[in-house]
């Protein structure tokens, strides 16, 4: 049946997550340098028509935790949660690969703090998931961060990534930091604005149902709904080891076509060492997978929405509209210092909300069709990759089936890709914002 894709969002979902993570570590597959230092995340949803959006609840009954959801609502600010409190001390991302979102690979390092490309550290427990501390033993510096939350529908529909409408959507770029200048005056810093072509946002989701437990204590809660009578989705917890249930695992790769200002170099075939890539070319990334228990290079295209790169407006030839809004800010700022002057700004003034200050890039509409136009070193020239068409959304991508009247758990994941061939020599700009938006949309 045709997919109606042009009216995904009003049909039923427009929900927009709101995530800062701020960054201080040098990025790089084979070679990780400086220390990553602690940083924190903001987090927000707000749903619009008759989805509704909950926070995860967990508990621990009998020895064993059960999860359900919190109350359903429109909107809801993950910073404003209690059980999510604890991303505001996550230490910093690090590069790190996965297939599935499951099993996650880190470079095994030496003593010269150099790895090779085979040579891996697993972790399939979640162990350096929303770590607060770095390990003694310093052989992986950072991690990744992942949350839960629930998603019901009135009606049967599929949940995707969407670049939404006018000013809303799905986006991810690197935030420009304070600096001082030579003159003693203050302004912002655009030279790094690499790490947003290396972050990658998964979507992990199941359709098992939950527990009777999960269930019970559920409809004790203030927050239960008589209509929704099962709850779907189950997920390992930190520490313990993946369970046989089957998972859809969709990954958004924002700022596809973004490289470095000198291009960047790909291991080719055909005899070629390599390749070089510039700006408004796509390379495919391969993130290092489980194949038969062991780390592999792996194909996902077929789960992967892929959208072009953000960029910040500019107000005339030589300033950005944000830049405008920094010296509006100073105006009436008290701040003494850079950190408290992006904090400030970004948090306060702004509210991480940059919407209007952003030209966001458009998604791919066929994952397939995106797969066919690259050559055989897995590349898009800028001339090929405008003759794809884009979308709102990629329609042949969805996160997961929403059953009518039961709520559905999703975990969500955000990392640096370390198998991105940008990472391998990417400087962290001080803070990235992610903003997502899901459509939920049906067939005709």
């Amino acid at each position: 049946m045709k997919k109606n894709l042009l009216k995904l969002i009003a049909i039923a979902l427009s929900t927009a997550v709101t995530l800062v993570v701020v960054i201080t570590s040098s990025y790089a597959w084979l070679n990780l340098s400086s220390t990553p230092s602690a940083t924190g995340m903001e987090i927000s949803i707000g749903a619009k028509n008759t989805i509704l959006i909950a926070p995860d609840v967990s508990q621990t009954v009998d020895g064993a935790v059960i999860h359900y959801p919190g109350e359903f609502r429109e909107t809801l600010n993950f910073s404003k949660e209690r059980q999510y409190d604890y991303l505001q001390d996550v230490v910093a991302l690090a590069p790190v690969s996965t297939a599935d979102g499951i099993h996650w690979y880190f470079p095994n390092r030496t003593e010269t703090g150099t790895a090779a490309t085979d040579d891996y550290l697993l972790d399939n427990t979640l162990h350096y998931a929303n770590a607060q501390t770095l390990p003694d033993d310093d052989t992986v510096q950072g991690g990744y961060a992942y949350l839960d939350f629930w998603v019901v529908s009135p009606t049967h529909c599929e949940l995707r990534v969407s670049g939404g409408q006018g000013n809303s959507g799905s986006y991810v770029v690197s935030l420009p930091q304070p600096v001082e200048t030579e003159n003693g005056e203050y302004g912002l810093d655009f030279s790094r604005q690499g790490t947003a072509a290396c972050v990658r946002v998964g979507f992990l989701a199941n359709d098992q149902k939950v527990t009777d437990a999960s269930m019970n204590a559920y409809v004790r809660t203030a927050a239960f709904n008589e209509q929704y009578r099962s709850l779907r989705g189950i997920y390992q917890e930190k520490g313990g080891s993946w369970n046989s249930y089957p998972a859809a695992f969709t990954i958004y790769e924002p700022n596809a076509d973004r490289h470095h200002a000198d291009g960047v170099h790909i291991l080719a075939g055909n005899g070629v060492d390599y390749v070089l890539c510039h700006d408004g070319s796509y390379v495919k990334t391969k993130p290092i997978g489980n194949q038969n228990g062991f780390p592999q290079p792996t194909d996902v295209m077929d789960r992967t929405v892929v959208q072009t790169a953000s960029e910040w407006i500019k107000a005339n030839e030589n300033e950005y509209q944000v830049e405008q809004m920094f010296k509006a800010y100073l105006l009436g700022s008290s701040a003494q210092n850079v950190a408290d002057m992006a904090s400030g700004f970004y948090r306060t003034y702004l509210g991480y909300r940059c919407d209007n200050l952003l030209k966001k890039g458009t998604f791919f509409r066929n994952s397939a069709n995106l797969a066919h136009a690259l050559d055989i070193n897995g590349v898009a020239d800028a001339e090929t990759l405008n003759g794809v068409s884009v979308d709102t959304v990629t329609e042949d991508v969805m996160i997961v089936q929403l059953e009518k009247n039961i709520p559905q758990r999703i975990r969500m994941f955000v990392w640096v890709e370390g198998a991105d061939p940008d990472c391998n020599k990417v400087k962290a700009g001080g803070g990235l914002l992610v903003n997502l938006e899901l459509a939920g949309g049906n067939e005709d």
